[in-house]
């Protein structure tokens, strides 16, 4: 059982929290005696939060009053969990069997179903319901790609096959049509139809990457590999709207950057090099970028695409690394171990790089995008560090060996604001995300006692191990997509209301609108779309809720619809 410790704030503390631009409403931890980590977490339109990742032993997953035990059957086993937005609990599941089991990642489509990625060892259930659905590795561990139900329940399971020693899936992302994309790395020959076909790619020298592409079923459509004679790491994926596969990682020495037929080489400075890669929707190489320093090994952890198809990576460097891939330089230069945001548009060219850090190891391990193109990192520091990356200065200094922090850049790179928390032990940011109505979720590990409110008040939780698992909510009001800045009260309305087809567009002051863009239940651009003849076209949308972003001469109008 997590100890808490609540103190009542103030009327004027609570009204000047309020008044800030972002407010702590909650934290929960979770965790047993024995080993727990948390890996992704990720939230929906209505504040729901899920999160996933790995555990030991037993842990009550509730972190209310009430009791909902779930325990390991070996080593390690997975587990998903499902808050509502006040944090209360809703579900969780586990599965494993005798060996070490591990989630990584974890996606939602726009119908709320959850995609898992992972490593499994031996045989396993992975139908955490009363049903069967074993899968047995064929080498030391396999990867597997899970789908559940917004409710949890099981409804398919893939692994990947062939005479691998290695292979680990790292991330997954989902496109608007429902498609599934996971990325990791394996070394040897991998079968990577999980169906009844054949499809075997074979690493070059050490572990390659993987990119592997299924339909919302789990039926193999396509997958690619690259690498070199060194090691190459794929740790992050991302969809554009037009269907564009982004990923990032790190690898050494000269590394093949083209899966086709062509080749595209790029070396390595020193050690591990951060790499970017591009395929097309088919899988096919459009570009590739790196960047590191010449004295220290580098790691791109993190990347997300926005509306206009640039993308953000994060992750941390060493040393003094040119961000700027082009013919260009932009170099920054780190303590020891910096945070960095990097920012490219479609084509690869540089937009611009951030970093931040002090004088010891400070790492970025996630990145998240809110609609306006605002970046929201978060991981960990030590000691004291100045989180405006510009002219300015914003200092925080750690209450232990390491603390949480939580950075918001806007699109252009420039500093907004930064909070942090722990407590007298090692307290790490492992993942972040954001929703349309300014929710701000993170989830990470934490040791011994700490106050998760960052601001005046105290909001103290104890782990009962020596980490335990927590998320933590913070609210930005001024990126809530239904009370934006920009937002406007107007006459516009649309019908059928549960659509199908079309939608059309009530526009009695007859306000000149000039984009409309349709999003989904994370705020993620599904379509920038044209309004013709008051009408728009929804019949190629997968069923679900979404928002019908509208602007106009006077702001912009958000409205929410549902597509069956």
């Amino acid at each position: 059982m997590i100890m808490k410790t609540h103190f009542t704030l103030t009327v004027f503390m609570l009204a000047t929290i309020i008044l800030q631009a972002q407010s702590f409403q909650w934290a929960t931890g979770t965790g047993s005696t024995n080993f727990d980590y948390v890996s992704s977490v990720k939230t929906d339109a209505s504040g729901n939060v899920y999160i996933t990742g790995f555990f030991q032993g037993t842990i009550d997953f509730d972190p209310g009053t009430g009791t909902y035990n779930l325990s390991s059957n070996g080593a390690t086993d997975v587990f998903v969990e499902k808050l509502d937005a006040a944090g209360n609990f809703l579900w969780a599941k586990s599965f494993g069997g005798t060996g070490n089991d591990e989630s990584n990642f974890m996606n939602l489509d726009a119908s709320g179903n959850l995609y898992i990625v992972g490593v499994f060892a031996g045989a396993v259930d992975f139908d955490p319901g009363t049903g069967v659905a074993n899968l047995t590795s064929n080498g030391t561990t396999d990867a597997f790609l899970q789908k559940l139900d917004a409710n949890g329940n099981f409804i398919w399971v893939k692994s990947l096959g062939g005479n691998s020693t290695i292979q680990y899936g790292n991330a997954v992302s989902v496109d608007f049509s429902g498609n599934v994309y996971t990325t990791g790395y394996f070394y040897g020959t991998l079968d990577f139809d999980p169906g009844t076909g054949v499809s075997e790619l074979t690493s070059n020298g050490g572990v390659d990457v993987f990119i592997q592409k299924l339909d919302n079923n789990g039926n193999f459509l396509w997958a690619k590999s690259f690498g070199g004679s060194g090691n190459e790491r794929g740790k992050s994926i991302a969809i554009d709207t037009s269907g564009n596969v982004f990923t990032t990682g790190y690898y050494t020495d000269t590394a093949d950057f083209d899966p086709g037929t062509a080749v595209f080489n790029l070396t390595s400075n020193y050690g591990y090099d951060i790499f970017v890669q591009k395929l097309d929707p088919n899988g096919n190489f459009v570009w590739a970028k790196s960047f590191g320093s010449s004295v220290l090994n580098d790691y791109g952890n993190s990347v997300a695409t926005d509306a206009s198809g640039n993308v953000y990576t994060g992750g941390y460097f060493g040393g003094t690394v040119d961000f700027d891939p082009g013919s260009g330089t932009y170099s920054l230069t780190a303590d020891v171990y910096d945070v960095f945001i990097q920012k490219m548009d479609s084509q690869g060219n540089f937009l611009w790089a951030k970093s931040f850090g002090g004088p010891n190891d400070d790492e970025g391990n996630s990145i998240a995008l809110d609609t306006s193109g605002n970046v929201y990192t978060t991981g960990f520091y030590r000691g004291t560090v100045d989180f405006d990356p510009g002219a300015g200065i914003y200092s925080l200094t750690s209450s232990g060996n390491s603390d949480v922090f939580i950075q918001k850049l806007d699109s252009g790179g420039n500093f907004k604001w930064a909070k942090s928390f722990g407590g007298s032990g090692n307290d790490e940011g492992h993942s972040i995300a954001v929703n349309t109505l300014g929710d701000i979720y993170t989830a990470g590990l934490f040791f011994n006692t700490v106050d998760f409110d960052p601001d005046a008040g105290v909001y103290t939780l104890t782990s009962t191990g020596s980490a335990d698992i927590f998320v933590q909510k913070l609210n930005d009001p001024s990126q809530n997509l239904a009370s934006s800045e920009n937002a406007i009260k107007s006459n516009l309305r649309i019908y059928p209301n549960p659509a199908t087809d079309f939608l059309n567009i009530q526009n009695p002051g007859n306000l000149k609108i000039s984009k409309a863009e349709i999003l989904d239940l994370n705020g993620r651009l599904i379509k920038n779309t044209t309004i013709e003849n008051t009408k728009i076209s929804v019949e190629k949308l997968p069923k679900g809720m979404y928002f019908l972003k509208i602007i106009t001469e006077k702001g912009i109008e958000n409205l929410k619809f549902i597509k069956k």
